[in-house]
């Protein structure tokens, strides 16, 4: 039998929410340990933890103590450099050199990894054409040509080292309302013609051409539909159109603004049918991991969402974890 059809309710529901240990360093580190989770087969993903001695704390828990051996695949934002600093991407992407991208990616990858983190956010792929947005430095430019080759490249270099690339933001995150950051109700006016051409075609081309495992989901709305909850852009576009096979994760709190700033969602649990039925995989957050767990688990269990629809979801994130072997796998 398949590793998920052994795989009871709560192991499933661990897989889908990224639990956070707080920030790597500095004063606001978290001191929370989470091994009877791990020891119970209840947590997939692991946000900020880092180094060896943690990871392997948890990661051995994981494979000798847990009824499936699950392992767990700890994330963290690696973005132009682990221990070394590189250049920023902007700075790389001026350069027009795809070989130095691939090389800057890879090394960055490589020290992560020895650090115990297999799974980063990186490389960003939006158009960024407002110098006031702050976040322009992660970004590859201008044109969508250059950000296709770039971003290829940076996904190849990462997952050549044995860790999952995450592309982001999926999806027209990179126009805010006068150059500020996560908006999350910012609604970006462009044309049809335009978010094809040149806002979802690095997100196309990487897709094709990298093969990246995993899609971080925008914050923002689009056409009055917040993108983290929008079947068509999560799963019509992302999945059947653009064919991409690996699971798509959150922003951090980005389910909870469809209550708190979006306005859509009644509650906490609606929000939560909402984005798992769009296509969610992975939700993170910095709260407890509960305030996600326990609406879906009421969900699961009022026949609001289908054994059917979790099983698709769980199944994406196994096959990253390379533990599940499945039709349109990936690794």
């Amino acid at each position: 039998d398949s590793l998920l059809k052994k795989m009871t309710l709560e192991e499933k529901i661990g897989q889908l929410a990224q639990y956070s240990a707080g920030f790597a360093t500095g004063p606001t580190a978290s001191k929370l340990t989470y091994d009877d989770l791990v020891a119970r087969g209840q947590i997939g993903s692991m946000l900020n933890v880092v180094g060896a001695e943690k990871t392997n704390h948890y990661q051995h828990i994981a494979m000798e103590k847990s009824r499936l051996h699950i392992p767990i695949i700890f994330g963290l934002d690696v973005i132009h450099g682990h221990h070394t600093t590189f250049p920023v991407p902007l700075a790389v992407a001026a350069s027009w050199d795809t070989s130095a991208a691939e090389t800057v990616a890879r090394f960055s990858a490589r020290e992560a990894r020895a650090d115990g983190v297999d799974w980063v956010f990186s490389p960003m792929v939006d158009i960024a054409r407002d110098a006031r947005w702050g976040r322009i430095i992660e970004s590859n430019g201008e044109d969508p040509y250059l950000i296709s080759e770039l971003g290829i490249q940076m996904v190849n270099g990462i997952q050549s080292e044995g860790i999952a690339s995450t592309i982001k933001h999926f999806a027209v995150y990179s126009v805010p309302k006068g150059g500020r950051d996560g908006n999350a109700r910012t609604d970006p006016h462009v044309a049809p013609r335009e978010l094809q051409e040149m806002y979802l075609y690095p997100f196309k081309k990487v897709i094709e051409y990298a093969h990246p495992l995993g899609v971080m989901a925008s914050y923002n709305d689009r056409d009055g539909v917040p993108i983290i909850a929008s079947y068509y852009f999560l799963t019509e576009l992302l999945r059947q159109q653009f064919g991409f096979s690996g699971y798509v994760v959150s922003d951090s709190d980005a389910v909870e603004y469809l209550f708190t700033k979006h306005y859509v969602a009644k509650d906490i649990k609606d929000a939560v049918k909402q984005v798992v039925e769009a296509g969610l995989n992975v939700h993170t957050n910095f709260t407890p991991p509960q305030t996600y767990i326990l609406p879906l688990r009421e969900l699961i269990k009022d026949g609001s969402i289908n054994m059917a629809t979790i099983n698709s979801r769980v199944a994406d994130v196994l096959r990253v974890v390379g533990v599940e072997e499945a039709e349109g796998a990936v690794v």
